[in-house]
């Protein structure tokens, strides 16, 4: 029984608890969770398809239709999740909008210059 009151002292509970208490400062961590899906997009060592635009949108509905859940730690996850493919999304749609050329595989060349 002891056992039990600890875990649940420090266990999820008590985690839900502070988040829910610092509901004030939520807005401030959607920029860290924009900057997660856009270093997500970065350290991927293949290139997207515009395809994967659509995990935003599918996102959203799946936030819509969890929204009234009974589990906040579901919600809040959700909206991370949102916010993290919100970044990746607008990296995607960024480089197809400059649409710089990309190597497509490694080439050796001899460049030379002035100085």
């Amino acid at each position: 029984m002891v056992v039990t009151k600890i875990r649940a002292n420090f266990g999820v509970s008590k985690f839900l608890t502070l988040v829910d208490r610092d509901r004030s400062r939520w807005f401030f961590w959607f920029p860290v969770a924009l900057a997660s899906g856009i270093a997500l997009y970065f350290s991927l060592t293949w290139h997207p398809s515009p395809y994967w635009i659509f995990t935003t949108p599918a996102a959203i509905l799946f936030v819509a239709f969890v929204r009234h859940s009974r589990f906040r730690s579901i919600r809040l996850f959700l909206f991370f999740v949102l916010a993290i493919s919100m970044g990746f999304s607008a990296c995607i749609i960024r480089t197809y909008v400059v649409g710089a050329p990309v190597l497509q595989k490694k080439k050796v060349t001899t460049v030379s210059g002035v100085i």
